[in-house]
């Protein structure tokens, strides 16, 4: 849990520099299994940049890439099959191909 936010159970963060061909992979590993609800991602400034998520359950792992993620105000749902937040182990995100130097944020909410 997030000091003061109780529903983020994890929050993964890191910059990224503009036209970077390979970000940083930022991951974390969970103690025991858990299941995540849903995941929402910020990045700051007014460019794009793309992102990469991988989850590893279990019994599973699923790798998703998201194109042309826009950068501003308001934070956006990363969108996932259900089945594959459930008994999640290690989730890691890396964004590349920034418009602009910029960094990004990721919670994982229950």
């Amino acid at each position: 849990m997030v000091k003061n936010d109780p529903s983020a159970i994890s929050v993964l963060y890191a910059l990224v520099d503009r036209h970077s061909p390979k970000g940083s992979v930022i991951k974390t590993t969970f103690k025991s299994p858990i299941t995540i609800d849903h995941l929402e991602l910020s990045c700051y400034g007014s460019g794009t940049l793309d992102g990469s998520l991988t989850v590893n359950a279990t019994n599973s792992s699923s790798s998703v890439d998201y194109p042309d993620l826009q950068c501003g105000a308001h934070s956006q749902s990363l969108q996932l099959a259900k089945d594959a937040l459930k008994n999640v182990k290690e989730l890691s995100f890396s964004a590349t191909d920034s418009s602009q130097t910029s960094a990004w944020q990721l919670i994982a909410r229950d």
